[in-house]
């Protein structure tokens, strides 16, 4: 974590593995077919938590942090540029993040999100 500090906002391979045995045991598991899903999401939905007793939400950290670099006016390194460019194209397409998928394009000068892409 003195490397990268943003290890620490992470989760163990136990919480993930949880995650998953909470989807297969889920009854109406069928409903999520076809859909991507993450362990911070399916976390929130089953109750479950990593094995130190947290909660990780990557989605949330890497929202806020890249909230920050948005409001101080862009990427400051090539690593920040790398999370802003994988965390849009992740959240390009979802229509509930359109705004902020617009103030990271705006930021980066990439085209603005097309929210019906067809």
């Amino acid at each position: 974590m003195e490397k990268n500090p943003h290890f620490a906002e992470s989760e163990t391979p136990y919480f993930v593995g949880r995650a998953v045995a909470a989807l297969a045991a889920d009854p109406d598991v069928a409903g999520k077919t076809g859909k991507v899903l993450s362990s911070w999401e399916l976390a929130r939905e089953y109750g479950i938590t990593d094995v130190d007793g947290r909660r990780p939400d990557w989605g949330a950290y890497v929202d806020r942090t890249i909230a920050g670099v948005l409001e101080r006016g862009g990427p400051k390194d090539a690593d920040e540029l790398a999370l802003v460019l994988s965390r849009y194209f992740q959240l390009v397409l979802d229509p509930r993040r359109l705004d902020f998928t617009r103030a990271m394009a705006a930021s980066l000068g990439l085209p603005e999100p097309d929210p019906y892409p067809g």
